[in-house]
C-alpha cells in the first residue's frame, strides 16, 4: 500500500518486534519511506493522532485470541454474539481511538456470519463506528490451509448502518427461502425467515452450549428443523406431514446424550 500511494502516510502496528524488525528491513530494501513501524500491544495501543483509513486484515483473530477463549461456536445467537462484542471491546475502542471523523476502517476478518462477525460491528457499533452497508460483504480467499470465508467490515463515524440491518442485508443479498442450508447461512434462515417464536433445545457441557436444535415456521409458512454442533450446522424446510419425522429424528439424537452428564434446556424465543 505504501508503494501504491507514495504521498500517503502508514503506521503499521504489530505486537511481535521479530515482525516489525522484518518490515522495516523490507521497506528499506524497498526503499519505501512513507511508512512507519510500531511494536505494540492494540489494546493498549495510543499513538496520539487521528488517522484517514484504518485497516485490519486477519488480525482481529489473533488480536483477541485470549478474550474469545472459551467462547460457544452454538447458541441463542443475541446471547452469543453478544459475548463476542465484548471481547472485540477492547479492539473497537483502539479503532475508535484513532479514527478521524471522516475516516474509515477497512476490516477483512476470518470473523465469518457463522460466529462473530455481527459481534464485532456491534462492537464497533457501540463505540460510533456505524456501518457502510452497501460495502460490507461475505467473501473467501486463499489461506495457507485451503479456501477460507472472511468478513468484509466498512465502517466510519460518518455512516449509518445499524450492525444488525448491516448484517441482515449482506446475507440476505444470496438467501432464498425454502431452501436448505448449511454453516452460517442456516442459522441466518433461522433468525431471518422465522414468523412467531422459535422453539430451542440447547445441550450443554459444564458452561458450553454443544449442540443446539430449533424448530419454527417460516414467512411462507412451511415448517423449519435447525440443526448445529460447533461448526457443523444445518437447517431443512419441510411440509407440515413430515412433522412427526423430524420431530421422532430430533428425539433420537437427543437421546444419545445421558441427562445426568448434560444439561437439556429448552425455551422459546
Amino acid at each position: 500500500m505504501a508503494r501504491q500511494l507514495p504521498d500517503t502516510k502508514f503506521v503499521g502496528i504489530d505486537i511481535n518486534e521479530g515482525a516489525i524488525e522484518n518490515a522495516r528491513e523490507l521497506a528499506k530494501r524497498l526503499n519505501v519511506n512513507n511508512v512507519e513501524f510500531v511494536c505494540a500491544d492494540v489494546f493498549e495501543l495510543d499513538l496520539g493522532k487521528k488517522f484517514d483509513c484504518v485497516t485490519s486484515f486477519r488480525s482481529l483473530l489473533d488480536a483477541c485470541e485470549l478474550t474469545t477463549q472459551g467462547l460457544n461456536f452454538v447458541g441463542y445467537r443475541p446471547e452469543r454474539e453478544e459475548s463476542y462484542k465484548n471481547a472485540f471491546m477492547g479492539f473497537a475502542q483502539t479503532v475508535a481511538k484513532h479514527l478521524g471523523e471522516n475516516g474509515m476502517l477497512i476490516s477483512v476478518e476470518r470473523y465469518t456470519a457463522e460466529y462473530g462477525w455481527l459481534g464485532w460491528m456491534q462492537a464497533l457499533e457501540e463505540c460510533g463506528i456505524k456501518m457502510d452497508t452497501d460495502k460490507c460483504e461475505q467473501m473467501q480467499a486463499q489461506d495457507i490451509s485451503g479456501t477460507k470465508d472472511y468478513s468484509v467490515t466498512f465502517a466510519g463515524f460518518g455512516y449509518e448502518g445499524r450492525a444488525l440491518d448491516t448484517f441482515n442485508d449482506v446475507l440476505s443479498r444470496k438467501f432464498k427461502s425454502g431452501t436448505g442450508y448449511m454453516g452460517g447461512m442456516a442459522e441466518f434462515a433461522l433468525y431471518y425467515d422465522s414468523e412467531g417464536e422459535i422453539e430451542f433445545t440447547d445441550v450443554i457441557k459444564g458452561r458450553r452450549t454443544i449442540h443446539q436444535y430449533a424448530f419454527a415456521t417460516a414467512k411462507s409458512g412451511k415448517r423449519m428443523y435447525y440443526d448445529a454442533a460447533n461448526n457443523n450446522r444445518k437447517i431443512k424446510y419441510y411440509n407440515d406431514k413430515k412433522e412427526q419425522k423430524m420431530r421422532d429424528e430430533f428425539e433420537a439424537k437427543l437421546k444419545l446424550y445421558d441427562e445426568d452428564k448434560f444439561e437439556i434446556k429448552k425455551y422459546n424465543k
